[in-house]
Order: structure tokens, then C-alpha cells, then sequence
């Protein structure tokens, strides 16, 4: 496939060149549509839902997974806990149409994270596409997790760690 010259494998990796974290979107050179490399900390409304799905675990031992559709506030944001791989969603095998059923649970490190403040994860992700692409080397524990500042579009869209 040729797009303006180049592969598709070209343009892609011309894209992923381009993309910084401190850059405005940049356009997608197969739709023109805007691309952009996400910084994403480990704020409060992520934690509280990784908390919230670690209680629901404990809760309730004998459950493989945690229904997390009835709970809006933390399906919300369950999904973003994934990022740090704190949580793992089940797989849809059953409806080819839907990408999830809604149901996730913790993982290892995800309820040592909670239950431990001495460990530690890192604070940032670079998300693209839904893929993590990089991490910072600053690390955060639950309680500075849930002591951060609630999610802030604008620092998400300028790459800022302010």
C-alpha cells in the first residue's frame, strides 16, 4: 500500500517520530487526523478505582472477575489502570461486537500496590493508540496516588507533569 509515496510501515514509523509528548497533535499522514502521545500520570481518580476494584476483590473471594458497569464513577477510569498493569479485563469470547464484558480484577502487583505503600509504580505512562510507548523514571506509591490532583485535560493535552 502506497500512501503520498511512502508504505504504510513508513508512514507509521514517520508518525511515531514525530510524536512527543511536549507536541500539539500531529496530523495522521493516512487521515489527517489529529495524533497525539498522551502523558498520563497515576491520579487520584485512577487510584481510587484500582482501590475500589481491590476492595470489591477482597470482598468477595470466591469471585473471578469484578463487574465494574454497574459502578460508573470507576468504569470511568478502570480501563487507565490497565496502563500501569495493575488490572487485567477479561476477554470477550462470547460476542465478536464487543470489545469487553465489563468484568476485570486486580493483578498481583495490583493488590500488592494497594495493600503496600512501599511499593512503588511508575507515575507517568505514554499512551498511544491505547498502548503504552514509554514511562517516566519518577515512581509513585497508593497514598501519593490518591493524594494527587483529580484529572486535568489540559495538562493531559500539553504534556505537562505539572
Amino acid at each position: 500500500m502506497d500512501l503520498f509515496g511512502r508504505s504504510l510501515a513508513e508512514a507509521r514509523d514517520a508518525l511515531m517520530a514525530d510524536l512527543d509528548i511536549a507536541k500539539p497533535p500531529v496530523p495522521c499522514p493516512c487521515c489527517d487526523a489529529p495524533v497525539k502521545l498522551y502523558h498520563r500520570p497515576l491520579g487520584r481518580e485512577i487510584a481510587e478505582a484500582l482501590v475500589w476494584l481491590c476492595q470489591q476483590w477482597w470482598a468477595t473471594p470466591d469471585t473471578e472477575w469484578i463487574l465494574a458497569k454497574k459502578h460508573h464513577y470507576h468504569r470511568l477510569h478502570i480501563g487507565k489502570v490497565r496502563y500501569w498493569g495493575l488490572v487485567e479485563q477479561k476477554v470477550n469470547t462470547d460476542d465478536p461486537s464487543m470489545k469487553s464484558v465489563g468484568l476485570w480484577r486486580p493483578t498481583e502487583l495490583g493488590l500488592r500496590f494497594v495493600s503496600d505503600p512501599t511499593v512503588r509504580v511508575p507515575k507517568y505512562k505514554d499512551i498511544f493508540h491505547d498502548r503504552v510507548r514509554g514511562e517516566s523514571e519518577e515512581t509513585v506509591n497508593i497514598i501519593e496516588a490518591l493524594r494527587g490532583d483529580r484529572f486535568h485535560y489540559q495538562r493531559l493535552m500539553e504534556g505537562s507533569s505539572d
